[in-house]
């Protein structure tokens, strides 16, 4: 924390709310006259010397902090006035440019994040809330709603951070509530995590709360919260005790838990998973056993893997598969147990009985049970992939068939398709996709890659077959079917066919149909028969008149084929419909800088930086700004629109990268150039633009060795097809090093892949022909 900066600010908020204002505002905070104050009236004349006087030489200069904290000062005068006029957005603005030039100030932050809630801006503020709450952990109220709110947004990591952070702090009574309840939500995250032994030391000081709840002043309502669910808390430090290798301290959480839980059946798996790390494997099978005939409903196969290994360890093989199918058949809801013994069956050759649990399976209702959806996609999957290896080709996309027709969005489909990846990697290898840091070689991927077109091929061919015989025997899923093998294998008039075939099934959703098919054509670059299909949308009337997602779609495939006035027309008839939704103003946006036409795109982003503040949109809408002024090479307006973007998320890394590149290859501020682009390849070391950017910001400071080092690393990661630029600045510094046959070559390189950019760059490729001529011997 700055202090020296937040006293000086506390003292200027003092003064403000007693009405005297600041004696003077330095340039820099680019304070707009008022009319009052610019009246010719009021202004004196100039001022006439006999000789201009000399500018005035600091005695000690100041350092770069005494110079930030004199910028963060002006520019917090400034949002201030701005508050107090009631300019909030603008007032917002100069704050979080103060909060750059001294990014720890407390007083600072203070004034953003309320201010950002008052403008309706609830990321922006969450953003700078939790910023405050890392800075004074002793704001323990502030901490956990900010944590909360990460947690409800999935940020795990980041909360578990802040509460680490809080709880360390010397300012938190170590036997407060406050610190309980946070060391509960830190066991939550920790486990979620897997992170099971700071888990368990979390959870046992709750444990030590709820065992002595007057010693940490707990009242009872906290101690009911803590404990949850019954048993649930308990059963989570034995999980945590047991993954971090402490088994006695499991079992006695495990056992406790029994006591509190109704629910003996899962406590006796507990142990039993216990007994078995113990090498105890008598006493694990005894719980197993308890756990068997609790009819216990499992999130999945766990259970019975572990009981495998038990019968394994005990030389009881041979018991397993009578154990279990006594038990499927008591449990036929119980799809774990269902799915585990049938691929038991299969791995053991027993096709028919894995067959019969694949088709019960199929048949149930998953509706409302996530779960059972999964089972039953495995199920699916299963079929297929035997009568895959029986060469049933006429029954397998029949199956395929049932798969669509059971989920008409065709979703189920895509997943048994790309569940079929690790059949073909087996089929057609030694390994299985499952296999951790599994690397094919290129004549293993051909294999697969040849084994998938075969086989789509053949199921193709037997669905053709089926056509030609009974063409009104085939039903809607198999039709649909057809039409997306058609698509795999991009015969996109064969595709074309089987959609319309499956079109005259009078589905129920037609334009769900469409779609599918669309999309399938636009994620294939096909983009004139993508349109096509859009275009029949609209003009059967089937999309929804307040839904703009078809219109969003064809204006991307209008441009993708070059109809760009068409395309800009349909994206701003989606406004008209939804204009609330910035995707559809980025979409009008995008074409026009597709398109090149900047101006049109200037002030289409601009529009979203407007009508939608503080939000991803506008932050993407700023750097894009900024890319079309450098191709203009308006490079002030450039690093305006990356300052802008830094204002709000000061650690961007490539905001941070794009704008200390900018400085560097203007040869300018390089200090604080290379400062900008540390932040990004610390965050990516492994990103060839911010390798490109770090290399040549060390080019500039002359450290040519260390320069060429990174750049080089930076075009090796660009692969066979590096980027022009990246290349003529690694011909640059084998010029600084007196390499000159290196630099030609990279530089004649560069000049190829120039000449073949979507964006021409006629400037650069002329500089790069002159020095290929200068240094060519």
């Amino acid at each position: 924390m700055n202090s020296r900066l937040d006293m000086i600010l506390s003292r200027f908020l003092l003064f403000s709310l007693l009405g005297v204002g600041l004696l003077y505002l330095p340039v820099s905070a680019q304070m707009p006259e008022t009319q009052e104050e610019n009246t010719k009236e009021d202004s004196p004349g100039p001022l006439v010397l006999e000789e201009p006087p000399k500018p005035l030489e600091p005695v000690h200069p100041r350092t770069k902090q005494q110079q930030d904290l004199l910028e963060a000062t002006a520019l917090f005068a400034t949002g201030r006035r701005y508050e107090q006029r009631e300019q909030y957005a603008k007032a917002l603005q100069f704050y979080k440019r103060a909060l750059r030039f001294e990014p720890d100030s407390i007083v600072i932050l203070n004034q953003i994040y309320p201010l950002a809630l008052e403008l309706k801006r609830t990321e922006e503020a969450l953003r700078y809330a939790l910023k405050v709450a890392q800075l004074d952990p002793s704001n323990h109220q502030l901490v956990r709603q900010v944590g909360y709110e990460l947690i409800n947004q999935g940020d795990w990591k980041q909360a578990l951070s802040l509460f680490e952070k809080t709880v360390q702090s010397d300012e938190i009574d170590k036997e407060s509530p406050t610190y309980v309840i946070l060391r509960s939500q830190m066991g939550d995250l920790y486990f979620v995590n897997e992170q099971y032994g700071k888990a368990a030391e979390s959870y046992a000081i709750v444990r030590d709360a709820l065992d002595e709840p007057e010693k940490f002043k707990l009242p009872a309502r906290f101690q009911r919260l803590l404990r949850g669910d019954t048993g649930r808390f308990h059963e989570r430090m034995g999980v945590s005790y047991l993954k971090s290798g402490e088994p006695k301290k499991a079992i006695k959480a495990f056992q406790k838990a029994r006591d509190e839980e109704p629910n003996t059946g899962r406590m006796a798996f507990r142990l039993a998973q216990v007994y078995f790390q113990t090498n105890r494997p008598d006493e694990a099978l005894a719980e197993m056993e308890i756990y068997l005939q609790h009819a216990v409903q499992p999130e999945d196969t766990e259970p019975y893997e572990l009981l495998k290994s038990i019968y394994t360890a005990l030389n009881k093989q041979k018991d397993l598969i009578p154990r279990l199918e006594r038990e499927a058949t008591a449990n036929a809801q119980n799809f774990p147990l269902q799915m585990y013994l049938a691929e038991l069956y299969q791995d053991r050759q027993q096709t028919g009985k894995a067959l019969a649990i694949y088709r019960k399976l199929i048949q149930v209702n998953p509706a409302g049970n996530e779960k059972a959806a999964d089972y039953i996609q495995e199920a699916f999957l299963g079929l297929l992939e035997i009568q895959l290896q029986q060469k049933k080709f006429a029954p397998a996309i029949q199956m395929l068939g049932r798969s669509v027709q059971s989920d008409r969005s065709g979703q189920l489909m895509a997943r048994v398709l790309q569940g079929l990846e690790d059949y073909f990697v087996t089929e057609a290898t030694d390994h299985r996709l499952a296999e951790e840091d599994l690397e094919l070689s290129d004549e293993e991927e051909e294999k697969i890659d040849s084994l998938r077109q075969e086989t789509y091929q053949k199921l193709l061919g037997a669905g053709n077959r089926l056509k030609s015989n009974r063409p009104e025997n085939l039903g809607y899923g198999v039709r649909l079917a057809a039409a997306f093998l058609s698509l795999e294998l991009q015969d996109w008039d064969k595709a074309e066919e089987w959609f319309r075939f499956t079109l005259e099934t009078k589905p129920e959703n037609p334009l769900r149909l469409y779609q599918q098919w669309g999309l399938g054509l636009l994620l294939e670059d096909e983009n004139e028969r993508a349109v096509a299909v859009f275009e029949e949308i609209l003009e059967k009337g089937l999309n929804d008149t307040n839904d703009p997602l078809i219109h969003y779609h064809l204006a991307g495939a209008l441009e993708m084929a070059g109809h760009t006035d068409r395309a800009i027309e349909i994206a701003k008839e989606a406004v008209a419909m939804r204009g609330d939704l910035a995707l559809l103003h980025q979409r009008v946006a995008w074409i026009y800088y597709h398109a090149q036409r900047w101006p049109d795109a200037i002030e289409a982003y601009k529009s979203i930086t407007t009508s939608f503040p503080g939000t991803d949109a506008a932050k993407q809408a700023r750097s894009i700004l900024s890319s079309i002024e450098v191709i203009r090479k308006n490079f002030p307006e450039a690093e305006r629109w990356l300052e802008e973007v830094l204002d709000e998320y000061p650690d961007d890394p490539s905001a941070s990268n794009d704008l200390g590149y900018l400085l560097a290859d203007q040869d300018k501020q390089l200090q604080r150039a290379f400062r900008l682009v540390k932040i990004a390849i610390r965050s990516e070391p492994d990103n060839a633009a911010y390798l490109d950017s770090y290399a040549w910001t060390l080019f500039r400071l002359g450290q040519f060795e260390e320069a060429l080092e990174y750049q080089t690393k930076a075009v090796k990661l660009e692969g066979d097809d590096p980027d022009g630029v990246l290349l003529d600045h690694l011909g640059d510094i084998y010029q600084a090093l007196d390499r000159k046959n290196e630099a030609v070559n990279y530089w004649k390189q560069s000049l190829k892949s120039l000449k073949d950019a979507t964006i021409p760059d006629p400037e650069r490729e002329q500089k790069l022909q002159q020095k290929i001529e200068a240094n060519s011997e």
